[in-house]
């Protein structure tokens, strides 16, 4: 029986099948109370609750019970079966016959306290913190329902093995520290970490559990009784064995006693007098590690003993402070010393040589200027922003096309080949397209070419990591549970095309890679040093961060779409009245577009993905527009009862028999008004004027008006166009306000709008050259399509 007498242990049980003795590692349970009553310890004998839990599922708790996983002196682990989500899950609950022992005065806080566990555990997210499902009551009995854990405890496997490797060791203190560090700055105190509270599985990974006498700030419950030790003496810190006030140093201590344990094999006062461990806490030194186990530096060593000071200002500040303390040891401390593991032990070959850059910040535009620091700049005095990207999207046919980052004003902008792949703005924290709406008219430009030595590759992939959002949760990796190195050599060997991100709050980085090559890897923030000579596929893996995998996938601004899709014409496929199939935009696969196709793919290899002239056109925003506009637009309006009311706009839809991209109608003057989609009737004339934006401002709302007047009254193109929509993520209410006050400028005067107003007719302009309605539409994250209508 382990020093916690039943707080954890280990269940021996069998699968009813002949095949033995089975042993399985749950949860812990609730921490235990040690009642101190001179020098001898009572602990409540293991019976489990006969009130609780009911035997079948009911309203209060919907679960099917399996069977008693671990039990304690406080309060059992039952592994359940939650039917709704379809997963096992295990619930903790208080022990009736450990209640029954209480004072009444006490039956109170232990309930409290039990519910305060639920509490703190709820308030933190972390990958290395147990999450809590969960916190319910039935028949009176509260319980607590938290994810299920394939693992076993820390205590066991020191128990089975011994002292474990300093990399092991390391694995698991990163992941506890980091715990700890998001515990704390959540304003949660532990006050109970040991081996039989932290769980371990695969690939040490660990999870810290049971925050069953973890203090909240300003918890009435932070108080301590006398006669009462809150925790487990062999790994509690001076002040809280004294009853001092704690803070996170006390978890820190704590944990350096399980340092010590799982380097030592025991820990620093292993005594089996209360007493004795008392005192040592309070006044001895342990012995140092170096002496107990052979092999290891005194660096390690200067770890866990400043960790375990006795006052807790000489201890490091944080659990994180703690964890870069650690990580800095593993990277100056040779292999043999470390006595690697499976992962490391079986790497024998060279890491390939790969180019590499240092860059500190994380923002985009930022990290684009450390980056190009050293290339090649050449400075463009004033230009015009429109002839700016004219002339970045040339591709001369007796020298290379420019290939960098490209600098206007604040904004930053990855171009190749004739192709904008990416602009970030840093003054403003833009990307994409705002970023391109936010430019000024006149620009000052710095171009810098990217070295010969580096692949062109770089400038696509780059664009596409820095403009990806945050992967989700779900798809991220450990780099505790993942060999980094092996994974590059599997996208390798895949022939992977994308990009490998590593992040954590020390530092991040991005592997770029093309076929499988490696192109580029960053690494910036707090990782390393320019000093360092040790590459970092040496140290990710003992240090706490996440991974995650990301192939290539562009998304190119809109003024990539409108130079390199300029005019395509698109045909409309309807289908017959007997048929249910959808409406049809597809592309003509006339001499224009198949040209443009076999330019792209001979000039951006990354994108092999956008070969075909249906996929390119089909990623572009534009289509998107158009299709929703000839598609889904008239049912819509059906579907709420407005068609007569913008009938000047719908009923012609039906007409639609082309559509041109990114078109200007008018080609008069030396700055034609372009769309990025125009509707054309059978004999191709223009019928609707389409155009995406990024923000739904005033201005943008004012200019689209503009160019849609113009365009109407163009004696050329504007006799047959009956409408135009404009496209937003949203719209501001000054914004909608200001498309209310120009409806009112182009109103017609007094008859036309007094006819408007008799036909109920909304949305409608007048202009010299005849009346034509406005639409606005927002477009949400999940592509739902809402239509701005007056109420």
């Amino acid at each position: 029986m382990s020093r916690e007498q039943g707080i954890l242990h280990s269940r021996e049980d069998h699968d009813g099948h002949g095949h033995g003795p089975r042993r399985t590692w749950c949860c812990p349970i609730l921490s235990g109370v040690v009642r101190m009553n001179a020098h001898r310890v009572t602990v409540e004998p293991r019976i489990a609750s006969r009130a609780f839990p009911p035997a079948e599922p009911t309203k209060g708790f919907p679960y099917q019970v399996r069977r008693v996983a671990g039990e304690g002196a406080m309060g059992a682990v039952i592994e359940a079966w939650d039917p709704a989500l379809e997963r096992r899950v295990a619930i903790k609950i208080i022990r009736e016959r450990f209640l029954a022992s209480l004072e009444p005065t006490e039956v109170r806080e232990v309930r409290e306290r039990f519910l305060q566990e639920a509490r703190a555990a709820a308030r933190l997210n972390h990958p290395a913190i147990a999450t809590v499902y969960r916190v319910g009551t039935e028949r009176g009995w509260p319980y607590i329902v938290m994810e299920w854990l394939e693992a076993e405890s820390l205590e066991h496997r020191i128990q089975r093995v011994g002292q474990l490797d300093l990399r092991s060791a390391a694995r698991i203190a990163v992941q506890v520290l980091a715990a700890l560090h998001e515990a704390h700055l959540a304003g949660v105190i532990h006050r109970d970490v040991k081996p039989g509270n932290i769980m371990v599985a695969e690939a040490d990974r660990a999870k810290l559990l049971d925050f069953g006498i973890a203090r909240l700030r300003d918890s009435d419950l932070a108080r301590t009784r006398p006669g009462l030790i809150m925790g487990t003496p062999w790994y509690a810190s001076p002040e809280q064995l004294t009853g001092r006030p704690v803070d996170g140093r006390s978890d820190q201590y704590g944990f350096a006693c399980v340092l010590y344990e799982m380097l030592c094999g025991q820990p620093p006062f292993s005594d089996e007098s209360i007493t004795a461990v008392l005192r040592a806490h309070e006044s001895e030194v342990p012995v140092p590690i170096s002496e107990r186990v052979s092999g290891l530096s005194e660096s390690v060593n200067d770890v866990v003993m400043r960790a375990l000071s006795k006052q807790p200002e000489a201890r490091y500040d944080s659990a994180r402070a703690m964890a870069l303390a650690l990580r800095d040891v593993l990277r100056t401390t040779p292999d043999a010393a470390i006595r690697p593991g499976r992962a490391s032990a079986a790497r024998t070959a060279p890491l390939p040589a790969v180019r590499s850059a240092r860059v500190v910040p994380t923002e985009p535009a930022a990290m684009l200027e450390a980056l190009s620091a050293d290339w090649t700049a050449s400075h463009v005095g004033p230009i015009e922003r429109e002839a700016l990207f004219d002339q970045l999207a040339e591709r001369p046919l007796h020298t290379a096309p420019f290939c960098g980052l490209v600098q206007a004003d604040d904004t930053w902008m990855l171009v190749s080949h004739g192709l904008v792949h990416g602009v970030a703005d840093a003054q403003a924290g833009l990307n994409g397209d705002p970023a391109v709406e936010a430019l000024h008219d006149n620009l000052h430009v710095t171009l810098y070419t990217l070295p010969n030595s580096w692949p062109d590759g770089v400038i696509a992939l780059l664009a596409d990591a820095l403009a990806r959002p945050p992967v989700p949760d779900a798809q991220v990796l450990d780099t505790h549970l993942v060999d980094i190195v092996a994974l590059l050599e599997r996208l390798s060997a895949q022939g992977f095309t994308g990009n490998l991100r590593l992040r954590s709050e020390l530092g991040h980085g991005v592997v770029l890679f093309r076929d499988g090559a490696r192109l580029l890897d960053l690494i910036g923030g707090q990782w390393g040093s320019p000093a360092d000579e040790r590459r970092w596929e040496t140290w990710i893996g003992d240090v706490p961060a996440q991974a995650s995998v990301e192939p290539y996938a562009p998304h190119f601004p809109a003024v990539t779409w409108r130079r390199q899709l300029r005019d395509l014409l698109l045909r409309v496929v309807r289908p017959d009245h007997e048929q249910s199939s959808p409406v049809r935009v597809d592309a003509v696969a006339d001499a224009q577009a198949t040209n443009l196709v076999i330019d792209r793919e001979e000039a951006d290899r990354v994108d092999r993905g956008a070969s075909t002239i249906v996929h390119l056109v089909q990623s572009d925003p534009a289509w998107t527009l158009a299709r929703y506009v000839i598609a889904d637009l008239p049912l819509q309006f059906e579907r709420h009862q407005r068609t007569r009311r913008w009938r000047g706009l719908i009923e012609p839809i039906a007409t639609t028999s082309r559509v041109r991209l990114h078109h200007a109608p008018d080609h008069r003057g030396k700055a034609p008004v372009i769309f990025d989609a125009v509707t054309l009737d059978p004999q191709e004339r223009p019928l609707h004027l389409l155009r995406n934006v990024a923000h739904g401002t005033p201005g943008v709302i004012e200019q689209f008006v503009r160019h849609v007047v113009r365009t109407r009254e163009s004696p050329e193109a504007g006799q047959t166009i009956v409408g135009a929509v404009l496209m937003a993520p949203s719209f501001r209410d000054d914004a909608l306000s200001r498309w209310m006050e120009l409806q009112k400028v182009h109103g017609g005067g007094l008859i036309l709008g007094t006819i408007d107003a008799f036909a109920h007719l909304e949305g409608r302009f007048h202009t010299r050259a005849g009346p034509v309605h406005i639409l606005l539409v927002e477009r949400g994250e999940d592509g739902t399509c809402r239509p701005m209508m007056p109420a």
